[in-house]
């Protein structure tokens, strides 16, 4: 683990497990091009089946800030 403090994009700096899991999480994303992984043989459910879920859960979540954001176009 890196326990090395980590400083973010605004100069905030997160120490202790905030800045290792903040840690990880880049080292990640530079590496394998995502910020989590998740083994298969941890989920509940298939491969397949999650990535679905995940996807469903992802466009349930789009469509929720374009409503939000239409009616903050409207209070504008």
């Amino acid at each position: 683990m890196d326990s090395e403090p980590f400083i973010d994009e605004d100069g905030v700096e997160y120490k202790g497990l905030l800045a290792m899991l903040a840690n990880r999480m880049k080292h990640q994303r530079e590496f394998y091009g995502y910020d989590v992984f998740i083994a298969e043989a941890d989920l509940d459910r298939a491969g397949e089946d999650f990535v679905g879920l995940a996807r469903r859960y992802q466009a349930a979540a789009s469509r929720h800030d374009f409503a939000e954001s239409k009616d903050f176009r409207k209070l504008v």
